[in-house]
């Protein structure tokens, strides 16, 4: 089998076990390309987008190693 032949494979069977959220990442990248994807944002998108940058700009964050830790303690129960 050539190169793009065993490659066409790989995809064809990664498609077919592939949930619908990385179903639709597919699906955009082959209707929008290379264009930035922030440009192609519902309003309600581009509102959270907006704010999750306020409150980070405003220091209203979570470190990660935070989350992590709180995550770990939450698995354990």
């Amino acid at each position: 089998m050539n190169d793009i032949n065993k490659i066409r494979e790989q995809l064809k069977e990664r498609i077919d076990n592939a949930d619908m959220e990385t179903l639709e990442m597919i699906n955009d990248f082959f209707e929008y390309g290379n264009e930035d994807p922030l440009m192609n944002m519902t309003p309600e998108q581009e509102a959270s987008f907006l704010r999750g940058l306020k409150d980070a700009d405003e220091g209203r964050v979570i470190p990660h190693e935070d989350v992590m830790k709180e995550f770990s303690k939450w698995r354990t129960k």
